[in-house]
C-alpha cells in the first residue's frame, strides 16, 4: 500500500474541525449533552480523534502498517508491566493528593472528603476517552511532531490542539466542562492543567518505547480514579500536583526531552 510521511498538524485540524461541526450543533439544540438529539451530536464530536486517526492511517498517512500503528495504540502487552506501575503511580499522587490535603484542611477521614457524582454515564465516558483520544494525540500527533522538533516542544504543541479541541464541551449543557465555565478560575486550571499533562504523556510514551497504549490506560484510568475519588474546591491542588509531577519528569528525563527523535519513537528502558 502507498504511504507517506505523518501529517501531524493535518490530523489535529482535522480532529478539531470534525468535533467542533458536531459539537457546534449540540450547542444550537440547546439541550443536555445525554438529551436527544444532543447526545448524537456531543458523541459523534467526541469520536473525532479516534476516526480521523482511522481515516489517516488507514489511507496510508502513516510510514508503517495500520496494524503496527494499532498494536501499538491498542495492545497492552507492547508496553512492560513497570511502566503501568509507574503510571498508576503517578496517577495516585494526581488523584490522591487533593484528597489527603481536604481531609487534613476538614479534619476529617480521607473518605469523608471524597465526593463521586456516581453518575454511569461520566465513568463510562472518562473510561473510554483514553481509547478514543489517544491514537490521534500521543500515537499520531505527539510520535509525527518528535521527529521534527523536540520532544517536549512537541507535547506542548499537542497540548494546545488537546486544549483546543475540548473548547465547545464548555457551552454544551451538563458536560463537566461546562459546570466549570469559560474564563472562570476552573476554566484556566483546566487548560493549565492539559499543558502540563500533556507533557506527562509524553514522557509516558517515551518509556514505554512509543507504545501508545500506555497513553490510552493512563487516560482511561486516570479519569475514572479522579472520578471516584473526586473533591470539591480541590482543582488548585490538583493542578499543582499535575505541575510538579510536569517539572519533576522534564528533570529526569531532560536528556532526551530536548531531543528530536528521528524515529519518533524512544527505546524502551
Amino acid at each position: 500500500m502507498w504511504r507517506c510521511r505523518p501529517r501531524p498538524l493535518a490530523l489535529m485540524l482535522a480532529v478539531i474541525a470534525w468535533s467542533w461541526g458536531w459539537w457546534a450543533l449540540a450547542v444550537a439544540s440547546g439541550g443536555h449533552w445525554l438529551a436527544f438529539p444532543t447526545v448524537a451530536f456531543t458523541v459523534l464530536g467526541m469520536l473525532g480523534p479516534l476516526l480521523v486517526t482511522i481515516a489517516f492511517v488507514g489511507a496510508g498517512a502513516w510510514d508503517a502498517p495500520a496494524g503496527a500503528f494499532w498494536r501499538d495504540t491498542l495492545d497492552p502487552r507492547r508496553v512492560a508491566a513497570r511502566w503501568y506501575g509507574v503510571a498508576l503511580v503517578l496517577l495516585v499522587l494526581l488523584a490522591g493528593v487533593p484528597v489527603v490535603v481536604a481531609s487534613l484542611r476538614a479534619g476529617a477521614a480521607p473518605w469523608q472528603v471524597i465526593e463521586p457524582t456516581g453518575a454511569a454515564a461520566f465513568l463510562l465516558v472518562g473510561a473510554l476517552a483514553g481509547m478514543v483520544e489517544e491514537p490521534a494525540w500521543r500515537g499520531y500527533a505527539q510520535l509525527a511532531l518528535q521527529r521534527r522538533i523536540p520532544v517536549l516542544l512537541a507535547a506542548l504543541v499537542v497540548g494546545l490542539f488537546w486544549v483546543a479541541w475540548h473548547l465547545p464541551l464548555f457551552l454544551i449543557e451538563g458536560t463537566y466542562q461546562a459546570s466549570l465555565g469559560i474564563g472562570s478560575e476552573g476554566f484556566w486550571t483546566f487548560v493549565l492543567a492539559l499543558l502540563a499533562g500533556s507533557v506527562v504523556y509524553a514522557w509516558l510514551l517515551g518509556q514505554a518505547g512509543g507504545a501508545a497504549v500506555i497513553a490510552v490506560v493512563y487516560h482511561g484510568v486516570g479519569n475514572v480514579l479522579r472520578e471516584l475519588w473526586a473533591v470539591a474546591g480541590m482543582e488548585r491542588v490538583e493542578l499543582l500536583v499535575e505541575v510538579a509531577i510536569a517539572v519533576a519528569l522534564v528533570a529526569v528525563g531532560w536528556h532526551w526531552l530536548r531531543r528530536t527523535l528521528d524515529s519518533g519513537r524512544s527505546p524502551a528502558r
